[in-house]
């Protein structure tokens, strides 16, 4: 090739093609969210539980089981499951499944690459404390979420939610949830959600056929609407990102609902959340504990337009006046859809100690000195 003066010759360098790139990993929502949780369920009821997230369209989620049956059930494509048992499963033996899951670490380290993407804020390992694979595969699992966050050079933050056993599942179980328990406290997680099992039965009562279901959508479908909520501006009050991420790296937290169909005076607002929201809680803890809480006022129908903003600051003040002293209550006010006139009110209460009530009745199921228990667990 002739030099003509202008240019140079740069013969035949090969040059690579454009690389189209593998495409992001998303939610399927049409809405904002405050942020991008990812969802890894391990045993039959963590697959369960994750499971309930991703029928909320979340996108990052997956799960890992040591028998391909328990797999099958989870409405999920094949590539969000790992099967890690080789046929043989953990028969509900904590210690067998911790064993099944060495070796395994690269595995389930591909498993979040190939399901959860670059793009994570918090991600939650889902498990039941008294089964077998969930009791015993956990702490491997949370190990290596740790090590995806810190690959992708985000924060570490890794929560957990975690099934309590029922009071007729038997001693075995009780055995197995203390046993988790005890380790728990070891693993540095944020935020840790307990789904009570014996308290969602006892509030909802629901039909066998749906039980499953109810026990974990109560508290994932909370989880989202602070999640939702957070991520949007609101008419009034806005309840934010900064706001959410205070009670997600506050420790051990929970959630209650309660429905408002009057609001003429401020008692008729702070009454219901002092009664309702109480009685409401899905986890038996100590909310007069708490230091910090969300409460949202979802105000809909005619609500938006009638109620007084000093009555719904009466009912805030109550709520922090029923926490533990100093406490911060983040509030909120959004318009809800619902036609009518109904308020909705959301909590969300965070550093909480941990459910001492629930675990000493589950000493007592395992034939356990509750004293001994409460020295293991410091409760």
């Amino acid at each position: 090739m002739a030099d003509d003066g202008f240019g140079i010759d740069v013969g035949d360098i090969p040059i690579p093609p454009e690389q189209s790139g593998k495409p992001a990993i998303t939610d399927r929502f049409d809405y904002n969210v405050a942020f991008q949780l990812a969802f890894v369920g391990v045993g039959q009821c963590g697959g369960r539980i994750a499971a309930t997230f991703d029928e909320l369209d979340y996108g990052r989620v997956c799960a890992i089981n040591t028998t391909v049956q328990d797999l099958a059930e989870l409405k999920l494509p094949e590539e969000r499951k790992l099967d890690i048992g080789q046929a043989r499963g953990a028969g509900k033996d904590p210690e067998m499944a911790a064993e099944l899951f060495k070796g395994h670490d690269e595995d389930v380290f591909d498993l979040f690459k190939r399901n959860w993407g670059e793009d994570i804020d918090y991600a939650f390992v889902c498990f039941a404390a008294a089964g077998g694979t969930g009791a015993g595969g956990h702490p491997s699992v949370i190990e290596i979420a740790r090590r995806y966050m810190e690959s992708l050079k985000r924060p570490k933050r890794i929560g957990a939610i975690i099934a309590l056993p029922k009071d007729d599942e038997g001693q075995q179980f009780a055995k197995n949830a203390l046993r988790t328990a005890k380790g728990l406290k070891k693993l540095g997680l944020s935020p840790v959600i307990f789904i009570d099992n014996q308290k969602i039965r006892d509030m909802y009562d629901p039909p066998a056929t749906r039980e499953h279901a109810i026990e974990n959508q109560a508290t994932a479908k909370l989880l989202h609407m602070f999640n939702r909520l957070a991520g949007s501006d609101s008419e009034h009050t806005t309840f934010d990102r900064a706001d959410l991420a205070k009670l997600m790296d506050s420790g051990v937290i929970t959630f209650a609902a309660a429905n408002i169909d009057k609001w003429d005076n401020a008692a008729d607002i702070s009454t219901p959340i002092r009664d309702q929201l109480h009685k409401n809680m899905l986890a038996t803890v100590d909310f007069s504990k708490s230091s910090v809480a969300g409460l949202i006022y979802v105000l809909n129908g005619t609500a938006f337009e009638t109620v007084k903003s000093a009555n719904l600051d009466h009912g805030t003040a109550m709520f922090t006046r029923i926490l533990a002293d100093d406490s911060t209550v983040f509030p909120g006010v959004y318009r809800g859809s619902s036609e009518g006139g109904s308020i909705t009110v959301l909590a969300m209460l965070g550093c909480l100690p941990w459910p001492a009530q629930r675990l000493m009745e589950l000493a007592d199921q395992a034939g356990t000195p509750r004293d001994a228990v409460a020295k293991q667990l410091g409760v």
